[in-house]
């Protein structure tokens, strides 16, 4: 009887999974209207950033929730339509819904656990948005030396921005094939790596793009131009190292102290349960745990900011 429930409760969620997941490709497609311009979408997926970053040079401006989406997505590198995001974040948390309701949760914890789950895909997206991030601004002095040795070599910038693409690997390799590409398509090399700059949201690159734009104005020696900047670069990558070590005594600091309470109370309900009981069987106590919860992290947040030194 048991496992027929079970089965039963399995189907519901998989057929409620698939509603929602019907659902969310309807209502992205109205609002993109998608249907007036299919024969765009495969320039539109090669240009990827194109539309936002015109947008945004004009007027800045809240952009619909699909989009903000993709340009997530893009910034992560995660090759994921924003509807199939949707699909699995709704999907999460309805299967995780479904096992609740089959373990009897309570509904305070369900509460906490539904929206611990919910908050789980973004979270992810943006810690592979950060790393995505950093690993490219690791990566921009080795692109730098090849762009400079392949203009000694003879080659266009174009020719150039082509070896990178395929000589260094994902994300900079990545980017910069983007980058050849926008300019294949007809698109100007200014606008193109402007646009790699604000996908990748760095200052670095931003810096890279002024002194190309300023070399192609009034000349110059440009592969000596990208030759000092590596260097700066490195300098500046050197001097970032430094300040990590000086601050790890800090990082571990807040780790352990966040995570201390945490193992204490992990402590005392196994040496005595009966003891902790109430914090996790009434409902006083679930909400005692959430304050500590969102303290801990605003503890943790702030520590971490404290550390952050920017350079």
């Amino acid at each position: 009887m048991n496992m027929t429930k079970i089965l039963i409760a399995l189907l519901l969620a998989f057929l409620v999974y698939i509603a929602v997941d019907a659902l969310i490709k309807i209502v992205y497609w109205r609002v993109l209207n998608f249907n007036q311009r299919r024969t765009e979408i495969q320039k539109q997926n090669l240009l990827g950033y194109q539309g936002h970053y015109s947008t945004n040079k004009k007027k800045k401006q809240r952009l619909p929730v699909p989009e903000q989406i993709r340009i997530a997505l893009i910034r992560a590198g995660i090759q994921l339509k924003p509807e199939e995001f949707l699909s699995l974040w709704i999907g999460l948390a309805v299967l995780v819904s479904f096992l609740m309701i089959l373990m009897r949760v309570k509904v305070a914890t369900a509460g906490i656990i539904l929206l611990c789950t919910l908050l789980v895909p973004p979270i992810v997206v943006s810690i592979k948005s950060k790393k995505r991030r950093e690993k490219f601004s690791e990566q921009l002095k080795d692109a730098l030396m090849v762009l400079s040795n392949s203009l000694r070599a003879g080659f266009t910038f174009e020719q150039a921005i082509s070896s990178v693409s395929y000589d260094l690997p994902d994300p900079i390799g990545t980017e910069f094939k983007q980058v050849f590409r926008e300019i294949e398509l007809g698109d100007s090399m200014g606008a193109a790596l402007d646009r790699m700059a604000e996908r990748m949201e760095s200052k670095d690159l931003e810096m890279v793009n002024v002194a190309v734009a300023i070399q192609k104005k009034v000349g110059g020696n440009l592969a000596t131009i990208l030759d000092n900047i590596s260097e700066t670069l490195r300098e500046r990558m050197l001097m970032k190292k430094k300040i990590n070590a000086l601050t790890a005594q800090g990082r571990m600091s807040g780790i352990i102290i966040t995570l201390l309470p945490i193992f204490l109370l992990l402590v005392i309900t196994v040496i005595n349960p009966d003891y902790m009981a109430p914090m996790w069987t009434t409902t006083y106590g679930h909400v005692l745990l959430s304050i500590a919860l969102v303290l801990e992290i605003i503890g943790y947040v702030v520590i971490r900011k404290m550390i952050d030194i920017k350079l």
